[in-house]
Formats: structure tokens, sequence, C-alpha cells
């Protein structure tokens, strides 16, 4: 058994009330999807607001349970501020963006995309080798490079997984693991065949749809489906797993597991994809602040 599965967890009612117990305690409670990544927000999360002397961290169990409690209607509380947190995903692009009262989305496709850039990695790679020079170190990890060998194989899926999703066409898609992509003994090496063969039987699935015809053509809607080519709309644990197995096969992970390479760049990455992000919550913090004044005057 993993140890991950022997740890009790929260059924969904808990999840739902868990922040009950936390009332009558001046605090900002962050819920957020994953109910397995409590550990990876809190430590995002204060660093994020080194300000806030109380941080409460819900995790809900799905972005349909996050959103479900942020419009349960529960009372407000004084002291009590709460702030719901979403991965984008395709909202966005799709119209699906949900409007509300202390509802905000990351800037990009998921929290681990924020996490994702050169700086968080590499002094990861530090860690694990803290005498070997970090010029060496950044060297070996070719971090640019190796993602730009990516990008290519990682748009064509993404830009195929939003037809399938804008569509409706009931093929897997951004839930599937990378592992679907790669060579079985490089897991970090697209295997182009099968990016080629998921990308065709979206093709074929449009076509006994109806969606393709002399007038729409499959390309054209592939090179439409996003407004720009960006990691952005890229599944963020994709490009983390790619990562931790380029990193093993250079020799820069010793027993380090895979997911824990996203834990250890939030508490090491640099925290500049997030400016924005925290700008709004803090101005959604303090407009709540100045109206509890109000009030209370």
């Amino acid at each position: 058994m993993d140890m991950d599965d022997a740890i009790p967890t929260y059924g969904e009612d808990a999840l739902m009330s868990r922040d009950v117990f936390f009332m009558g305690q001046d605090s900002v409670h962050f819920f957020v999807e994953d109910a397995d990544q409590e550990n990876l927000y809190e430590l995002l999360l204060r660093r994020c607001f080194p300000e806030l002397d109380r941080l409460e961290v819900f995790p809900q169990g799905g972005k349909k349970a996050v959103l479900a409690h942020a419009s349960a209607g529960y009372e407000r509380v004084q002291g009590i501020r709460r702030i719901y947190i979403l991965d984008r995903d395709f909202d966005d692009l799709l119209g699906r963006i949900r409007l509300g009262d202390g509802i905000f989305y990351f800037d990009q496709f998921s929290v681990e995309n924020m996490l994702f850039n050169e700086c968080g990695v590499l002094e990861v790679c530090v860690q694990e080798f803290p005498k070997s020079r970090k010029a060496d170190l950044q060297r070996t990890l070719n971090f640019n490079h190796t993602v730009s060998v990516w990008f290519d194989h990682l748009d064509r899926l993404h830009r195929a997984f939003l037809l399938v999703q804008r569509f409706d066409l009931g093929i897997p898609n951004t839930k599937t693991p990378v592992d679907n992509y790669v060579y079985r003994g490089e897991r970090h090496v697209f295997d182009i065949d099968a990016v080629h063969a998921y990308v065709e039987s979206v093709k074929l699935e449009l076509i006994l749809k109806g969606v393709l015809n002399e007038v729409v053509d499959f390309e054209n809607l592939m090179a439409n489906a996003f407004p720009e080519q960006s990691l952005r709309y890229v599944n963020g644990k994709y490009l983390f797993a790619l990562m931790y197995f380029h990193i093993k096969s250079q020799g820069l992970a010793s027993n380090m597991r895979g997911y824990s390479l996203v834990y250890r760049c939030a508490g090491a990455c640099d925290l500049g994809a997030f400016e924005s992000f925290t700008a709004s919550i803090r101005a959604y913090l303090a407009e709540g602040d100045m109206a509890s004044r109000v009030r209370a005057a």
C-alpha cells in the first residue's frame, strides 16, 4: 500500500464544512480544488500573502465542489473571509468562467502552470546536489531548450483536448496522464505516433459528428483553438511530470518522488506569475475590510 493511500481522508460533507471549526477567529479561508494538495496550497499561499496572520486552506475535492461551497449561501461570520481559488483549465476559452463573490481563477491552466519556471526547478536541483556549482546544474538541466522540444507536441495535444470539450466528443482528454503520449522507457520523450493517433481519433469523431465538412477544416479548427501558442493552455501536471523524468534522466534527482517536485517548487520558485492573481485577492480583501469599518461606524 502506498503511504499516501494509508492516510485517512475527509469525506465530501466533511470537506464542505471543515471551516466551521475555525469560526470566531480572524482569518482568511481559502477553498481549493484538489483534496490532496492542502500542504502545497498552504506553503504557496503563505508565500503569496505573508501579511495574513491567520490563513486556513480547505481542499474541496474538485471544481464543482468549490463552486458549490461558494454558492451554498453560508452565513457571513465576522472576522472570517472566504476566498475560492479555481484552476482556469479551458474555462475562459469555453465561456465557463463563473463570476461570484470571492471567486478567483488562476491566470493559467492550473496552479502547476503558475509554479513551473526555471528558477524553481533549478533551486530544487541545487537542494538535491548542494555541493555542485549552480551554473553546472543549470547547464545540465537545460530548461528552456528541453521545454521547447516538448512544446509542439503539448500544444497540438491540448488543441485537440479543447476540441473534445468544445464539441462534447466524449473522448478522454486533459485528465489522461502524460504517460499515454511518451515512451515507456523514456518518460520525458514524446512518442510522436501516440500523439498523432490521439489527434487523429479526435478528427475522426469530429467527422462522425458532422462538425467537419467542405467548409470546416480540421487544421483550421486546431489552429484557431487557442488565441496564441503558450504554455498557459497546457496542463501543468504534464509539464511537471515531464520535467521530473527529465531531471531523473540527467541524474539531477536522487530519491525524490514525482509530485514532491511541485511542492518543492512552490517553496523555491519565483512568484512573478502570481502578481496579478494576488493583487486581485488583496484588493478584494481590502474592499471587505473597508465595508466592515463602514458598517461598524
